[in-house]
Protein backbone atom coordinates (compact mmCIF):
# COMPACT_ATOMS: atom_id res chain seq x y z
CA UNK A 1 0.00 0.00 0.00
CA UNK A 2 2.67 2.16 1.04
CA UNK A 3 3.97 2.21 -2.92
CA UNK A 4 0.87 2.66 -4.15
CA UNK A 5 0.48 5.57 -2.17
CA UNK A 6 3.92 6.98 -2.71
CA UNK A 7 3.19 6.81 -6.83
CA UNK A 8 0.04 8.68 -6.53
CA UNK A 9 1.46 11.08 -4.56
CA UNK A 10 4.36 11.37 -6.51
CA UNK A 11 2.63 11.91 -9.94
CA UNK A 12 0.36 14.66 -8.21
CA UNK A 13 2.71 16.48 -7.46
CA UNK A 14 4.86 16.00 -9.99
CA UNK A 15 1.82 17.18 -12.51
CA UNK A 16 1.12 19.85 -10.06
CA UNK A 17 4.56 21.56 -10.72
CA UNK A 18 4.88 21.02 -14.19
CA UNK A 19 1.72 22.89 -14.80
CA UNK A 20 2.12 25.48 -11.88
CA UNK A 21 6.06 25.66 -11.56
CA UNK A 22 8.07 25.89 -8.51
CA UNK A 23 6.10 29.52 -7.70
CA UNK A 24 3.51 26.78 -6.14
CA UNK A 25 5.74 26.66 -3.32
CA UNK A 26 3.98 30.03 -1.78
CA UNK A 27 1.05 27.84 -1.13
CA UNK A 28 1.11 26.11 2.37
CA UNK A 29 -0.50 22.77 0.59
CA UNK A 30 2.62 22.49 -1.71
CA UNK A 31 5.00 22.69 1.61
CA UNK A 32 2.91 20.01 3.22
CA UNK A 33 2.75 17.59 0.17
CA UNK A 34 5.77 17.90 -0.48
CA UNK A 35 6.98 16.87 2.57
CA UNK A 36 4.09 13.82 2.98
CA UNK A 37 5.36 12.45 -0.44
CA UNK A 38 8.92 12.09 1.08
CA UNK A 39 7.59 10.52 3.95
CA UNK A 40 5.72 7.96 2.35
CA UNK A 41 9.57 7.68 -0.18
CA UNK A 42 11.45 7.29 2.97
CA UNK A 43 9.09 4.94 4.41
CA UNK A 44 9.58 2.74 1.36
CA UNK A 45 12.99 2.60 1.39
CA UNK A 46 13.28 1.57 5.03
CA UNK A 47 10.63 -1.12 4.13
CA UNK A 48 12.79 -2.21 0.87
CA UNK A 49 16.16 -1.88 3.04
CA UNK A 50 14.73 -3.46 6.02
CA UNK A 51 11.35 -5.20 5.58
CA UNK A 52 12.80 -8.11 4.87
CA UNK A 53 16.25 -8.42 6.93
CA UNK A 54 15.00 -7.67 10.66
CA UNK A 55 17.88 -9.53 12.24
CA UNK A 56 20.58 -7.58 9.91
CA UNK A 57 21.74 -5.55 13.58
CA UNK A 58 21.71 -1.86 14.38
CA UNK A 59 20.80 0.91 12.54
CA UNK A 60 23.49 2.68 11.92
CA UNK A 61 25.21 5.48 9.31
CA UNK A 62 22.96 7.15 6.87
CA UNK A 63 20.42 5.29 7.48
CA UNK A 64 19.67 6.13 11.09
CA UNK A 65 19.03 9.48 9.90
CA UNK A 66 16.25 8.31 7.21
CA UNK A 67 14.78 6.73 9.92
CA UNK A 68 14.83 9.92 12.36
CA UNK A 69 13.41 12.22 9.21
CA UNK A 70 11.06 9.70 8.69
CA UNK A 71 9.69 9.62 12.26
CA UNK A 72 10.01 13.21 12.11
CA UNK A 73 7.84 13.94 9.23
CA UNK A 74 5.18 11.28 10.85
CA UNK A 75 4.89 13.42 13.56
CA UNK A 76 4.46 17.02 11.56
CA UNK A 77 2.06 15.60 8.60
CA UNK A 78 0.17 13.55 10.90
CA UNK A 79 -1.16 17.37 12.54
CA UNK A 80 -0.28 19.50 9.49
CA UNK A 81 -2.72 17.05 7.00
CA UNK A 82 -5.84 18.32 9.49
CA UNK A 83 -5.11 21.89 8.97
CA UNK A 84 -4.66 22.15 5.55
CA UNK A 85 -7.70 20.29 4.88
CA UNK A 86 -9.32 22.32 7.50
CA UNK A 87 -7.97 25.35 6.36
CA UNK A 88 -9.47 24.31 2.76
CA UNK A 89 -13.22 23.24 3.31
CA UNK A 90 -13.80 25.55 6.19
CA UNK A 91 -11.66 28.80 4.71
CA UNK A 92 -11.01 28.92 1.27
CA UNK A 93 -13.63 26.80 -0.19
CA UNK A 94 -16.84 28.65 1.47
CA UNK A 95 -15.01 32.05 0.59
CA UNK A 96 -14.38 31.32 -3.34
CA UNK A 97 -17.95 29.58 -3.07
CA UNK A 98 -19.35 33.00 -2.16
CA UNK A 99 -17.25 35.00 -4.72
CA UNK A 100 -18.68 32.73 -7.19
CA UNK A 101 -22.18 33.41 -6.38
CA UNK A 102 -21.26 36.75 -6.53
CA UNK A 103 -19.55 37.46 -9.30
CA UNK A 104 -20.66 34.70 -11.26
CA UNK A 105 -17.13 33.02 -11.78
CA UNK A 106 -16.90 29.82 -10.53
CA UNK A 107 -13.30 28.95 -11.71
CA UNK A 108 -11.92 28.97 -8.25
CA UNK A 109 -14.78 26.56 -7.22
CA UNK A 110 -13.87 24.05 -9.73
CA UNK A 111 -10.56 24.13 -9.08
CA UNK A 112 -10.92 23.46 -5.23
CA UNK A 113 -13.09 20.44 -5.92
CA UNK A 114 -10.49 19.36 -9.06
CA UNK A 115 -8.59 15.63 -8.70
CA UNK A 116 -5.53 17.34 -7.89
CA UNK A 117 -7.03 19.47 -4.53
CA UNK A 118 -9.18 16.63 -3.62
CA UNK A 119 -6.02 14.43 -3.22
CA UNK A 120 -4.10 16.79 -1.68
CA UNK A 121 -6.78 18.13 0.91
CA UNK A 122 -8.92 15.09 1.72
CA UNK A 123 -7.44 11.98 0.67
CA UNK A 124 -4.11 13.18 2.33
CA UNK A 125 -5.64 12.76 5.11
CA UNK A 126 -6.57 9.10 4.83
CA UNK A 127 -3.43 8.57 3.25
CA UNK A 128 -1.26 9.46 6.53
CA UNK A 129 -3.71 8.13 8.98
CA UNK A 130 -3.80 4.96 7.22
CA UNK A 131 -0.11 4.91 7.51
CA UNK A 132 -0.43 5.74 11.45
CA UNK A 133 -2.96 3.05 12.07
CA UNK A 134 -1.04 0.19 9.93
CA UNK A 135 2.89 0.89 11.15
CA UNK A 136 3.60 0.57 15.01
CA UNK A 137 5.40 3.88 15.31
CA UNK A 138 4.35 7.06 18.11
CA UNK A 139 3.99 10.20 18.67
CA UNK A 140 6.29 12.19 21.28
CA UNK A 141 4.43 14.88 22.76
CA UNK A 142 6.95 17.21 23.73
CA UNK A 143 7.85 17.56 19.31
CA UNK A 144 4.92 19.82 19.96
CA UNK A 145 7.43 22.30 18.42
CA UNK A 146 7.51 20.68 15.17
CA UNK A 147 4.46 21.76 14.08
CA UNK A 148 4.23 24.97 15.76
CA UNK A 149 8.01 26.00 14.09
CA UNK A 150 6.85 24.11 10.32
CA UNK A 151 3.59 26.97 10.27
CA UNK A 152 6.13 30.28 11.78
CA UNK A 153 8.22 29.19 8.87
CA UNK A 154 5.45 29.27 6.90
CA UNK A 155 4.57 32.46 8.18
CA UNK A 156 7.56 34.03 7.86
CA UNK A 157 8.02 32.77 3.98
CA UNK A 158 4.18 34.33 3.50
CA UNK A 159 5.90 37.63 5.06
CA UNK A 160 8.42 37.33 2.79
CA UNK A 161 6.57 36.87 -0.13
CA UNK A 162 4.53 40.19 0.56
CA UNK A 163 7.11 42.03 0.92
CA UNK A 164 8.85 41.21 -2.31
CA UNK A 165 5.97 40.16 -4.91
CA UNK A 166 2.47 42.26 -2.60
CA UNK A 167 1.10 38.91 -3.04
CA UNK A 168 -0.31 37.55 0.65
CA UNK A 169 -1.55 34.22 -0.86
CA UNK A 170 -4.74 33.65 0.98
CA UNK A 171 -6.79 36.01 1.97
CA UNK A 172 -7.10 35.47 5.39
CA UNK A 173 -2.98 36.24 5.77
CA UNK A 174 -3.36 39.63 4.72
CA UNK A 175 -2.11 41.40 8.01
CA UNK A 176 -3.13 44.78 6.87
CA UNK A 177 -6.96 44.01 8.19
CA UNK A 178 -7.19 43.79 11.52
CA UNK A 179 -9.05 40.23 11.79
CA UNK A 180 -5.99 38.82 10.48
CA UNK A 181 -4.20 38.28 13.94
CA UNK A 182 -7.16 36.34 15.27
CA UNK A 183 -7.15 34.22 12.52
CA UNK A 184 -3.72 33.56 12.86
CA UNK A 185 -4.21 32.48 16.52
CA UNK A 186 -7.04 30.36 16.28
CA UNK A 187 -4.84 28.55 13.43
CA UNK A 188 -2.27 28.22 16.61
CA UNK A 189 -4.84 26.20 18.45
CA UNK A 190 -6.00 24.38 15.63
CA UNK A 191 -1.89 23.18 15.04
CA UNK A 192 -1.66 22.29 18.66
CA UNK A 193 -5.10 21.16 19.17
CA UNK A 194 -4.55 18.77 16.15
CA UNK A 195 -1.31 17.18 17.53
CA UNK A 196 -2.85 16.12 20.62
CA UNK A 197 -5.55 14.90 19.16
CA UNK A 198 -3.09 12.65 17.37
CA UNK A 199 -0.36 12.09 20.53
CA UNK A 200 -4.02 10.94 22.26
CA UNK A 201 -4.12 8.62 18.98
CA UNK A 202 -0.94 6.90 19.70
CA UNK A 203 -1.69 6.57 23.44
CA UNK A 204 -4.96 4.57 22.10
CA UNK A 205 -2.44 2.58 19.59
CA UNK A 206 -0.30 2.07 22.31
CA UNK A 207 -2.37 0.62 24.46
CA UNK A 208 -3.72 -1.85 22.10
CA UNK A 209 -0.64 -3.29 20.70
CA UNK A 210 0.01 -3.92 24.16
CA UNK A 211 -2.79 -5.90 24.73
CA UNK A 212 -2.74 -7.66 21.88
CA UNK A 213 0.61 -8.58 22.36
CA UNK A 214 -0.58 -9.93 25.86
CA UNK A 215 -4.20 -11.80 23.83
CA UNK A 216 -6.16 -8.78 25.64
CA UNK A 217 -7.84 -7.89 22.20
CA UNK A 218 -10.16 -10.13 19.59
CA UNK A 219 -10.29 -10.29 15.78
CA UNK A 220 -7.27 -8.97 13.73
CA UNK A 221 -5.28 -8.18 17.39
CA UNK A 222 -4.88 -11.97 17.39
CA UNK A 223 -2.48 -11.71 14.41
CA UNK A 224 -0.64 -9.21 16.18
CA UNK A 225 -0.42 -11.24 19.33
CA UNK A 226 0.99 -13.80 17.25
CA UNK A 227 3.66 -11.71 16.01
CA UNK A 228 6.85 -12.24 18.12
CA UNK A 229 8.20 -9.16 16.84
CA UNK A 230 5.14 -7.27 17.97
CA UNK A 231 4.99 -9.25 21.55
CA UNK A 232 8.66 -7.93 22.35
CA UNK A 233 8.12 -4.26 21.31
CA UNK A 234 4.84 -4.28 23.29
CA UNK A 235 6.97 -5.93 26.26
CA UNK A 236 9.75 -3.16 26.18
CA UNK A 237 6.92 -0.11 25.87
CA UNK A 238 5.38 -1.75 29.40
CA UNK A 239 8.19 -2.29 30.59
CA UNK A 240 9.75 1.64 30.25
CA UNK A 241 7.76 3.41 32.60
CA UNK A 242 9.71 6.46 33.31
CA UNK A 243 8.33 8.60 30.46
CA UNK A 244 4.98 7.82 29.60
CA UNK A 245 3.46 8.55 26.18
CA UNK A 246 6.93 8.89 24.30
CA UNK A 247 8.65 6.08 22.74
CA UNK A 248 11.08 4.42 24.81
CA UNK A 249 14.37 4.23 23.62
CA UNK A 250 14.57 0.10 23.84
CA UNK A 251 11.39 0.35 21.07
CA UNK A 252 12.85 3.04 18.86
CA UNK A 253 12.95 2.26 15.23
CA UNK A 254 16.68 3.54 15.28
CA UNK A 255 17.92 1.06 17.71
CA UNK A 256 17.67 -2.14 15.68
CA UNK A 257 16.70 -3.52 12.88
CA UNK A 258 13.99 -5.86 13.98
CA UNK A 259 12.35 -2.92 15.83
CA UNK A 260 12.54 -1.44 12.62
CA UNK A 261 11.00 -3.99 10.82
CA UNK A 262 8.10 -4.14 13.36
CA UNK A 263 7.56 -0.41 12.84
CA UNK A 264 7.22 -0.40 9.26
CA UNK A 265 5.78 -3.74 8.30
CA UNK A 266 2.08 -3.90 8.28
CA UNK A 267 0.55 -7.06 9.69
Amino acid sequence: MRSLILVGCFGVLANQYIQQGIGSLKMFTYWNFTSLTLFFLLGFMLSIRYGDRPDEGPVEGGWLWVVRLHHVLLETNLSMSLLVSFVMWALIYPQHKALAEETGDGRDVHEDLSWASIWMHALNVLFIFAEFSLDALLIDLEHVSLVTSWASAYGIFNGLVFMFTGDHVYFFMDFRIYWTWAVMLALVVVVVGAYLTVWALAQAKRCLVERCATGGAHGTARDHARDPAHSRQASEWSEDESEPGIVPKSASPSRSAASLHTALNYH
